[in-house]
């Protein structure tokens, strides 16, 4: 047997051993915020309004009244069409809702796999089972799947979306990339990609599949309930100056000039300077990554592909106002093309640094660390507030690091 069978063995072996451990009493947070979700519009409900969660959790016996609760059951915050792709579980009871949103997310891990090796280039043997071995054990993936989060679905519907514009079938393109944008929004920020690519006729088709599944989701959802979410999220786009700001997981860029004036400050004074500054620098990031994709095609007359989209992917994360490490799981696309370079050239330093460190900051630090934060429990709450983002930094570093592989990916596409 060689060195990657060996390998991927035993990420399957550890990957398993994750498996095991997923339905302790704490899995599946958010499969409950879906679940409850989906029971409240079987039952003609609204899940926007306020407390709706709440309530419709206390009744299912999620949640004792008056029990402290995570966020996941005082407000939905997914759109309405998430609604319409979790309806079959308000037909099952919480535990097998559990268990079919595990195995269904598994199965979209499964099938995601194949469709990154090929849109990433790597070639067959060897390559694509140090891929797979690596894509188990990466943590966003595991904690994706362990927090009950659609994100690895989300991985898949933007393979699937690259991979039949890879084959030149732009109009069907469009309608797994819709899909993950009208489950969480931030995905339509990937026709920012296409679009810089000139890949137009996937623009506009995810647009046109976006507004035909919306209207087709309409047989089961009121219109009311869109217009409840949109109420819903303005006002929480208007309260984002809470918690997820300032929680050290937060490791997006963007969150950080938050933590960074609050911790000079001393306060959250600055708060409207860092509002400021953290709108400049996303508007700054993606046009300049749009000029580059754009660049690249006029200069070269060579479409940068799935690099330039692993190039967009990444930005978007660095500039989101919320980037925990589970969403993450899309920059396994710019890290799999680094990976492809990098076995195609020669040299153990080029595969360490050009791969191996990236993902392990991005793949293999949790910035939740208990023991971390054990340690340092004891300390000033300005030497502990420097400690506890040790970890979160780094990650956000191998973010970074990320983006610069993909940059020269872009760059230097394959033929």
């Amino acid at each position: 047997m060689t060195a990657a069978r060996i390998f991927l063995v035993a990420a399957i072996f550890a990957f398993a051993l994750d498996l095991v451990g997923f339905f302790g009493p704490e899995w599946g947070e958010d499969v409950a915020q879906h679940w409850v979700a989906a029971r409240i519009v079987a039952d003609g409900g609204d899940p926007y309004a306020p407390g709706a969660l709440r309530r419709r959790g206390e009744v299912e016996g999620l949640i004792a009244p008056g029990q402290p609760s995570h966020h996941f059951l005082e407000q939905h915050h997914y759109p309405p069409f998430a609604a319409v792709l979790t309806f079959p579980l308000a037909h099952l009871s919480f535990p097998a809702a559990r268990w079919a949103w595990l195995l269904a997310s598994l199965a979209c891990a499964l099938a995601a796999l194949p469709l990154l090796a090929r849109v990433s280039g790597l070639q067959a043997g060897e390559p694509r089972t140090v891929l797979a071995g690596l894509f188990l054990l990466y943590l966003p993936l595991r904690g994706a799947l362990g927090l009950g989060q659609p994100d690895v679905f989300i991985f898949l519907m933007l393979v699937l979306g690259l991979e039949l514009d890879r084959t030149d079938r732009p109009w069907l393109a469009g309608g797994p990339l819709a899909a993950a944008a009208l489950l969480k929004l931030l995905p339509f920020a990937w026709i920012l990609g296409f679009a810089a690519r000139a890949r137009w006729r996937v623009v506009a088709s995810t647009l046109a599949w976006a507004a035909g599944l919306s209207v087709l989701s309409l047989a089961v959802l009121p219109a009311r309930i869109y217009r409840s979410f949109l109420a819903s999220q303005l006002g929480f786009a208007e309260a984002s100056t809470g918690w997820q700001r300032y929680e050290p997981t937060n490791l997006s860029l963007s969150a950080w000039i938050f933590k960074g004036l609050a911790f000079v400050a001393s306060s959250h004074d600055l708060e409207a300077v860092a509002g400021l500054l953290a709108r400049v620098l996303a508007v700054v990031l993606l046009v300049a990554v749009c000029a580059h994709l754009a660049r690249i095609r006029a200069v070269t007359g060579r479409d940068p592909g799935a690099a330039g989209m692993g190039l967009v992917v990444t930005a978007i994360a660095l500039v989101s106002p919320l980037t925990w490490q589970h969403h993450l799981v899309v920059l396994i696309l710019p890290l799999a093309i680094a990976l492809r370079e990098r076995l195609e050239e020669a040299g153990s330093r080029r595969i360490f640094t050009g791969f191996l460190v990236p993902y392990a900051l991005v793949g293999l630090l949790d910035p939740r660390l208990s023991a971390w934060r054990e340690v340092t429990a004891g300390w000033s709450k300005g030497a502990r507030d420097v400690a506890w983002s040790v970890l979160p930094l780094a990650a956000t570093t191998g973010i970074v690091w990320t983006g610069v592989l993909a940059w020269r990916s872009a760059r230097a596409p394959r033929d």
